[in-house]
């Protein structure tokens, strides 16, 4: 199984190995004191005791992974024992690439100076980081599949050889640190692509964490995954349910809790629970609480708890389907309005569901012969006593939008206001957005996104009260943290080149500023070229004036997301607010792409040739042999996701069903030449446009470059920057745009110039502009 432990494993891995990263690069000099303190110490230790250590070092190195694959073999776990080797070779070489970064620092020659003599450290015959980081990953993948006993033995080896490994090679601890959380990233990376075990108990151990209690004659096991639910029947015929929850249940939790701690304010967040058993007990506890508030739940009969780790509640069964797995035409009315009753029994207690659905509602049997069924409430493990007046209303504003999908926004308010009353009904509005809603309601509402809306056009209709606008529940907004990244990001790669601000300024002093004018005008062009074309691409009729302020809104939103993605992003959202479907309208950005990349490959070529070079700058045409490894890595990545299951039903078969629609959407747009014209005269306008730019540029300071060479610099330097991972190819165009035209012969400190003055007016200038209109068209809901 894919279990959520790896998961939060593999996360605090890559914190751990951020912060021993950080350390060796911002806290040089005191990482440096600590190495040279270890070194130091080594050099005093008699030779044949260091030589001893290392010894023992590397048997426990060699006996370590061969025990664990051995067991792994006998046990038949080949899979995990593959995984096992596969993680021990990633971690290794992940260690070598990082081994440059750690080891560069001189420790050994400063020591030596002070000692006066030299220092012969073991570090060649004891492959010590690389070594240690894969042990540990060894570690991490077996100790899931061995017994506790073996997974004492395992680690208790582990912590031996790291502190033999220091004491014999003299390596600084924070090397231990950073190949400890490779090894750990690593192994904790196989197990969440080949999986874990799963700690679901077997019938043995259900008898016995039963029969504390209860004789049992019967356990039958549902379809619920987390928790683990059982139907028990006693030999007495009594009908019981067994709630079971195990180590990966609180691993998910945790998990859960976490991305709502980074993603929500504090008021909608829980502290853990220490312990599972102090989860089941709190949820027993507030089991309890609403049955003496009079709402129609399960009485619990004991919390009992198993040796591995697992605990559960063993609770009255409930004979009955949830509502969710109802059809709508088969819930009543009247068990909608006993529904809410029982809402407003606990709201009268002050206590809070918070996880309210369908799903936990049982429309248990009649009571008495001929009366309606009744509907019984679950799932409390979440819940909150003594709750607040939001947490009240996040109950009655999750049902209502759960309730309203099922059986329609009319019966769904209709049974709140005849429960609760028009107040209570109200005050749920402003939790009536995606964020509050559970995760089960949430996937629900993707496929009607208006049932929000008409939720509240609904309820004014109903208690004529205008709702209240909507309650922040986030504490970082994503396109608060993107702008910063990209800010951060920005500001890093611009460094280097304020490091020579003395030079481009005397660079700038000298340049003929008549040539601003052409240079601001082919920036505008861009965009109405890039209207062109996007217009074109359109599965419909879309305005040219449309098209030309979504063109200068991306300008905004395509500077805080790498690759362009902000850009494409703002197309799809756009036509689907037109009106179209959303297959369409991402096939037609597609092909509007598509359309831009063959215009420019098919002008790099000729620039090139142009140019009468293959090479541009300090860059050259990459060889034959390096494009067949790319090739080959390429189709064995491609290989491998074919082979996971989990991945091929995720990744490839969206993406076979989004590139037949593309090829479909190239085909009609092939059959109308009009339509090909305007997509080709858009796709080489923007080129050529941003070409004759920096053209322009170049001939404000100074020239000395021709016109093929700018050409051919400036499309190999966009073609390069297109992969880097930040927004509008940031410091990486500058950077090779500055490379090219210096290896054509442009002084360094003009290049420079030149650059910068391209891209401050076709990349940092428009961004006001762009702003301003995005913020214009989100007001008139055109994106």
């Amino acid at each position: 199984m894919r279990s959520a432990a790896d998961v939060l494993r593999l996360i605090i891995a890559a914190a751990l190995l951020a912060i021993g990263l950080v350390a060796a690069t911002w806290g040089r000099n005191t990482v440096l004191g600590i190495e040279a303190d270890v070194v130091s110490a080594y050099a005093r230790l008699p030779r044949r005791l260091a030589d001893g250590l290392t010894g023992v070092a590397w048997i426990v190195a060699g006996a370590l992974p061969l025990v664990a694959l051995v067991l792994l073999l006998v046990r038949r776990r080949y899979q995990a024992a593959a995984a096992l080797v596969v993680g021990s070779i990633v971690a290794g070489l992940a260690m070598v690439a990082l081994d440059g970064l750690l080891n560069d620092r001189s420790v050994i020659k400063a020591v030596e100076t002070e000692l006066g003599h030299p220092i012969q450290l073991n570090a060649n015959g004891f492959a010590t980081s690389q070594l240690l980081a894969s042990v540990i990953a060894m570690a991490v993948i077996g100790s899931s599949w061995l017994s506790r006993r073996w997974r004492r033995a395992l680690w208790s080896a582990v912590a031996v050889l790291t502190l033999l490994r220091v004491l014999s090679s003299g390596e600084p601890p924070l090397d231990v640190i950073i190949a400890f959380a490779v090894g750990l990233a690593v192994g904790s990376l196989a197990l969440v692509v080949f999986g874990s075990p799963s700690f679901d108990p077997d019938g043995p151990a259900l008898l016995g964490l039963l029969r504390r209690f209860i004789r049992p004659r019967r356990i039958e096991q549902t379809q619920s995954s987390s928790p683990l639910v059982y139907l028990v029947t006693t030999d007495s015929d009594e009908k019981l349910e067994l709630r079971l929850r195990t180590p990966t249940d609180r691993s998910a939790d945790l998990l859960d809790r976490l991305w709502r701690f980074v993603r929500l304010r504090s008021s909608e967040t829980d502290a853990p629970f220490s312990t599972l058993p102090r989860r089941l007990e709190h949820e027993a506890l507030a089991l309890t609480m609403a049955a003496k508030a009079g709402a129609h739940v399960r009485d619990v009969h004991a919390v009992v708890a198993s040796g591995s780790g697992g605990a559960g509640l063993l609770l009255d069964h409930v004979a009955g389907e949830s509502l969710a797995a109802q059809p709508s035409e088969q819930i009543d009315q009247a068990l909608l309005v006993d529904m809410w009753n029982q809402v407003g029994a606990l709201r009268q207690q002050r206590i809070a569901h918070r996880a309210l659905g369908l799903s936990q509602v049982t429309a248990a049997a009649a009571p008495a012969p001929g009366s309606p069924p009744v509907a019984v409430l679950g799932g409390f493990d979440r819940a909150r006593l003594a709750a607040a007046d939001n947490d009240l209303a996040l109950d009655t504003a999750q049902l209502l939008v759960d309730s309203a999908l099922r059986v329609g926004e009319s019966r769904a308010v209709a049974a709140a206001v005849t429960a609760l009353g028009s107040q209570a009904v109200v005050e749920a509005v402003p939790y009536m957005q995606p964020l509050a809603l559970p995760t089960r309601t949430r996937r629900a509402l993707r496929s009607d996104k208006a049932v929000l809306d008409r939720l509240r056009t609904e309820i004014h209709k109903r208690t004529d009260v205008q709702p209240a606008p909507l309650e922040r529940l986030d504490r970082i907004r994503p396109r608060t943290a993107l702008s910063i990244v990209a800010l951060a990001i920005a500001f890093y790669v611009l460094l280097p080149q304020l490091a020579r601000a003395e030079q481009s300024a005397d660079a700038a002093r000298s340049a003929n500023w008549w040539w601003l004018g052409p240079i601001l005008l082919g920036s505008a062009a861009t965009y109405v070229f890039a209207a062109i074309s996007f217009a074109a691409a359109a599965p419909g009729p879309v305005s040219f004036w449309s098209a030309l302020r979504l063109q200068v809104a991306s300008s905004f939103v395509s500077q805080i997301a790498p690759a362009n993605t902000g850009g494409l992003a703002a197309g799809v959202r756009f036509l689907q607010r037109a009106g179209f479907e959303p297959g369409a309208a991402t096939a037609s950005v597609g092909l509007n792409a598509i359309f831009g990349l063959a215009v420019h490959l098919a002008l790099a070529a000729a620039f090139i040739a142009w140019a009468g070079t293959s090479h541009v700058g300090g860059f050259s045409l990459p060889e034959a042999n390096t494009v067949l490894l790319v090739v080959a890595i390429v189709v064995s990545a491609s290989g491998i996701v074919g082979l996971i299951t989990p991945i091929r039903r995720r990744i490839t078969k969206p993406l076979v069903s989004h590139a037949r629609l593309a090829a479909s959407t190239l085909a009609g747009a092939l059959t109308d030449p009009l339509r090909v014209l305007r997509l080709l005269v858009g796709a080489l306008g923007v080129t050529l446009c941003y070409l004759l730019t920096l053209a322009a540029a170049v001939q404000a300071l100074g020239g000395g470059v021709s016109l093929p060479q700018v050409g051919a610099a400036y499309l190999v330097a966009s073609a390069l920057a297109s992969a880097a991972p930040t927004p509008g190819g940031l410091g990486a165009l500058e950077a090779a745009l500055a490379a090219g035209l210096s290896g054509y012969g442009m002084p360094d400190s003009h290049a420079i110039s030149a650059v910068l003055v391209f891209r401050l007016a076709t990349f940092w200038l428009p961004m006001a502009p762009g702003w301003v209109t995005f913020q214009w068209m989100q007001r008139r809901e055109e994106l």
